[in-house]
């Protein structure tokens, strides 16, 4: 007897297996073709209802993520939302944007590095490497590794006296987006008590009682390979620092640190060493 293939069924699981891929864009527009979520309630037997209880959330995370990651893309690409803070030639600017609310602030960098983009891309993914990439790191741990591409982290940031020290508890993910636009995107965002549960880890709690929790709404990394073996990179992050008031001092600490800082491309070695395995 010949088995009847669910089309719509078959669908779904590929754009589960696009989502586990990181083709974050492809699995969306699938989910959007089909416009509705499958249902638990109309399975019976146990398999098959855990598996559908699996792709369920699978499928309410792409829709989520997708939101998330295009969210990110407008923000950071609407140039009439930004004030521009700092600009050494054409290769490196330093960005404000207040006009996403009363407590949020968001700052972007983008600068061209003389790197590969496989290069460029992979070292984002190694979590150890944060600090010795971005001067405004402190420190950054590995909490769980969800996939090949997706993890939960906690980072610490450098802030000036008299700020306390600030960190977060992330939930980033990358987008295989070379062939939609040609780049591709690592978005994050403060974990949520969803995220550890569909992934069965405790919550984490604050590293001391002289640590301040950062609310980051959305943030991320955007890399675009360019000719001559390098990459443009842009990164920018919203985020409630938990401060009543931002002096204009602080804006002016924050783009000298960024002009004296090194040049991420400038790490030869760590770039040789993650081409080996970039992923």
């Amino acid at each position: 007897m010949e088995t009847v293939v669910n089309p719509e069924e078959e669908q779904w699981k590929l754009a589960k297996e696009l989502y586990e891929e990181d083709k974050l864009f492809q699995a969306a527009r699938i989910v959007r073709y089909l416009r509705h979520i499958p249902l638990e309630e109309e399975n019976v037997n146990d398999s098959i209802v855990t598996a559908n209880s699996t792709l369920r959330k699978s499928i309410l995370r792409i829709q989520k993520e997708s939101e998330e990651c295009e969210n990110f893309l407008s923000l950071l690409l609407n140039e009439q939302e930004w004030e521009c803070l700092s600009k050494q030639s054409d290769r490196c600017k330093v960005y404000y944007n207040s006009k996403q609310g009363p407590d949020v602030h968001g700052f972007k960098i983008e600068t061209e590095i003389d790197a590969p983009f496989l290069n460029t891309a992979a070292l984002i993914n190694e979590v150890d490497l944060l600090q010795d990439l971005f001067w405004y790191v402190g420190s950054s741990k590995e909490i769980a590794k969800l996939s090949r591409c997706k993890k939960i982290l906690r980072a610490r940031f450098v802030t000036p006296w008299p700020f306390t020290t600030r960190e977060a508890i992330l939930y980033g993910y990358a987008v295989d987006g070379l062939d939609e636009d040609h780049s591709v995107v690592v978005c994050f965002r403060s974990a949520t008590a969803q995220d550890f549960e569909d992934y069965n880890f405790d919550p984490v709690p604050l590293d001391s009682k002289d640590t301040v929790r950062l609310d980051v709404k959305i943030g991320g990394i955007q890399f675009i390979p360019l000719e001559r073996r390098k990459t443009l990179f842009r990164t920018a992050v919203f985020a409630d620092p938990q401060l009543s008031y931002i002096p204009k001092w602080l804006f002016h600490w924050v783009t000298k640190q960024h002009k004296e800082s090194p040049n991420i491309g400038k790490n030869k070695k760590a770039c040789l060493t993650v081409l080996r395995n970039p992923f």
